[in-house]
């Protein structure tokens, strides 16, 4: 009777490249659809008895499991100091803990069959995201109404950005199939004038800007950069003067300087960010080793500014400063340890792999300059299926496997 609660591997091998399928695709695209696939994948974790044991020695062993786990305890942790109520702490929590779907997603996606079409079936959300938004803006077509421009399934930001990141990722398949080269191209373009034409979401062209000069690096290095920069000049010149939808969120940022300068704060953007982060800044110099606790900051922010009329936030905007704000220096530690594993990983892999990976990571990295990705139903999910790929690539291999990541990883040249 207790046995059948359980799965046996047979089925874990029918249903799990399915929803893996589908979690990609609906990371962009449906909130909805990641929690439920991300939950059947749960299940089918804890409830396939057959194969617990290696899944068990899998999520452990690996150095990207230790510091994804250590993260996750410390935020923790944090709840036994945090100066806010139990419930408003575990809601930051329950953020932190997605991480734990890392090592789950990296063992199911081991075969590396499954893992380039895991990236393709993120790819083909973003094509349906580009056909429907230029449908949305030229045919006037009544879909994703309530956000702005191109964006249909998700807000401009999170749909930028993830545009920005599929045409990087057809870049690099481009790059490396020359067969397929043309009709990439178009693709990448159609993207590209999307970014620029349809899309208010600035963290695009951000994103679309870092991944230029990375491709660039990784190709030629500093001859590279080089050519990255006057590339972007161009680009970035010839937009300016040709999309109205561009300029005008680029002489916004004058504005908002104008109005930060006046104390404007609800009506600048980027004034309203220098003010999160100087007042995180001054918040974590009076708590610097442990900060306030998991959940604290939105409290600590408003305590800070008691008696002022200024405009309040329950985030940095800045994952870092969310970190050193409530888990101190030992949770800045414990997440850049994180994401420097993650980079040295991806260093070890193929050509191909390495570009991409690291690229999609460092996008990732300068995103959570700007906003607190992690906390993030969308973009921290995005993180998870990323992790994951880095996490299974090594899965196999038992030098790295072991609880000695930098020592073999000093001796490897990157990519």
């Amino acid at each position: 009777m207790v046995k059948q609660l359980f799965f046996s591997q047979a089925i874990e091998k029918k249903c799990i490249p399915v929803l893996l399928l589908c979690f990609a695709f609906a990371i962009p695209v449906s909130t909805a659809l990641t929690t439920g696939t991300m939950l059947a994948i749960g299940l089918l974790w804890l409830l396939g008895y057959e194969t617990f044991p290696q899944k068990i020695g899998f999520y452990y062993r690996h150095p990207l499991g230790i510091a994804t786990t250590a993260f996750i305890l410390l935020s923790l942790l944090g709840l036994l100091y945090s100066q806010v109520s139990l419930h408003e702490s575990t809601h930051t929590l329950r953020d932190y803990v997605r991480l734990a779907a890392i090592p789950i997603l990296a063992f199911y996606l081991q075969e590396k069959k499954l893992q380039s079409i895991v990236v393709k079936a993120f790819v083909v959300a973003m094509i349906l995201t580009l056909v429907l938004g230029y449908l949305k803006v030229f045919v006037h077509l009544p879909i994703g109404l309530k956000y702005t421009m191109g964006a249909v399934f998700k807000s401009h930001i999170k749909t930028s950005y993830f545009m920005a990141i599929a045409a990087f990722i057809l870049s690099v398949y481009g790059l490396h199939t020359p067969a397929h080269r043309w009709w990439v191209s178009l693709l990448v373009l159609a993207m590209i004038y999307y970014l620029f034409f349809l899309s208010v979401g600035r963290i695009g062209h951000i994103s679309l800007l870092v991944l230029i000069l990375y491709v660039a690096w990784h190709r030629w290095r500093i001859k590279g950069l080089w050519i990255g920069f006057v590339g972007i000049f161009l680009l970035f010149a010839l937009m300016y003067s040709h999309s109205e939808v561009f300029s005008n969120r680029i002489n916004l940022l004058k504005q908002d300087w104008v109005f930060y300068q006046e104390r404007n704060l609800e009506a600048s953007s980027l004034g309203s960010r220098i003010e999160f982060y100087k007042t995180s800044l001054a918040v974590f110099a009076e708590h610097p080793w442990i900060g306030i606790g998991t959940g604290g900051f939105e409290k600590a922010y408003e305590l800070y500014h008691s008696g002022s009329n200024i405009l309040l936030t329950d985030n940095p905007h800045n994952q870092y400063l969310k970190a050193m704000v409530e888990l101190g220096m030992l949770g800045l530690f414990n997440l850049m340890a994180l994401f420097y594993l993650q980079w040295r990983y991806s260093g070890l892999l193929s050509s191909e792999r390495s570009l991409l990976i690291r690229g999609c990571l460092l996008s990732f990295y300068i995103g959570c300059l700007l906003n607190s990705w992690l906390s993030d139903f969308t973009e921290s999910y995005f993180y998870v299926l990323l992790s994951a790929l880095i996490f299974a690539q090594f899965s196999m291999k038992k030098d790295v496997i072991e609880h000695r990541p930098f020592k073999n990883l000093a001796v490897k040249t990157l990519s």
